[in-house]
């Protein structure tokens, strides 16, 4: 967005919602359960010209800063103590390569255009998922979440002429359309998300002298 963007302390409320929410996944049998109370909190806590703007690789920088300004400017990591006011400050250094935020694939005639998704865009599918998949939890549900992962990415597939729109799909229609891809293609794809991902990184890796260490983004985060 190239700009600054306030958003306003966390409540109790969502303190508490945030705390329970690792809980709720196990219960709902939901796996993104604990991610839409966080990405709700997210969106409802800035400015409504703001929110359709945030990118999904926005999330975690922006939960540091809202865990600092909440709770405090320490935070303990397996029994260290850390300063998250010294780490939030070096963001200002980080220089976001917006050239790999989209990317276009293609194999055997088939092209697929992917780039990283809005966390508007994210919050929404995420919240179809117990309408199309009642459990994403156990153990045979990895082919479920890894198909969901990759429909998010996807904008659009054209094959023979044909154009398939992704936002014109619901969750169902996008993770069936991903599991006739290629191999070969989806493997393309997997290796753009892991791209985009690692720009994520450098927000939560505090440098210290024995090495990094990354901040949990889980309940761990607002419970400390």
């Amino acid at each position: 967005m190239n700009k600054s963007v306030e958003f306003k302390p966390l409540t109790v409320k969502q303190q508490t919602d945030i705390i329970a929410g690792v809980l709720s996944s196990t219960k709902q049998q939901n796996i993104y359960a604990y991610q839409n109370i966080v990405d709700q909190i997210i969106l409802s806590n800035c400015d409504e010209q703001d929110k359709i703007s945030l990118a999904a690789i926005d999330r975690n920088s922006i939960l540091v800063q809202i865990r600092m300004f909440t709770m405090g400017e320490t935070l303990q990591i397996d029994g260290t103590s850390h300063d998250l006011k010294e780490h939030v400050d070096s963001y200002s250094n980080q220089c976001l390569d917006t050239d790999r935020l989209d990317t276009t694939v293609e194999y055997q005639g088939i092209k697929v255009y992917a780039s990283a998704p809005r966390l508007l865009d994210e919050y929404t599918l995420n919240n179809q998922v117990p309408d199309f998949f009642k459990n994403t939890t156990d153990h045979d549900s990895v082919g479920k979440v890894f198909l969901i992962e990759l429909a998010k990415y996807i904008v659009s597939i054209d094959f023979d002429g044909n154009a398939i729109k992704f936002e014109e799909l619901d969750l169902k229609q996008k993770t069936q359309i991903c599991e006739m891809l290629p191999m070969t293609l989806s493997q393309k794809i997997v290796e753009f998300v892991e791209n985009v991902r690692e720009l994520e990184q450098p927000y939560l890796n505090i440098t210290t002298d024995q090495g990094s260490v990354e901040i949990p983004i889980d309940s761990q985060l607002f419970d400390r």
